[in-house]
């Protein structure tokens, strides 16, 4: 990936996250944060490198379906979905 891709993701990252709120919507903590989709959309956009993984984050604040989430409570999030989806 360019430099100028990672500048420009890195830029993106803080821009969502000031649009955000800067602390988790749980929370409200200001450590750890990670993105979250509120309507799960799958795990292949973390196999992404960063600046299609921001585009991908980008589209889903677009949709709405976007938060910031402290790492704790996104793994409490993560291990709720596994629970509570039928295989």
């Amino acid at each position: 990936m360019g430099k100028r891709q990672k500048r420009w993701a890195r830029e993106k990252r803080v821009e969502l996250m000031l649009l955000l709120g800067y602390c988790c919507a749980q929370c409200e903590s200001e450590e750890n944060l990670e993105f979250d989709c509120i309507t799960p959309q799958g795990d292949y956009h973390h196999k992404m490198d960063t600046s299609h993984r921001m585009s991908f984050y980008n589209k889903q604040h677009r949709n709405g379906n976007l938060q910031v989430l402290c790492s704790k409570c996104h793994s409490k999030k993560s291990k709720l979905e596994l629970e509570t989806t039928p295989f």
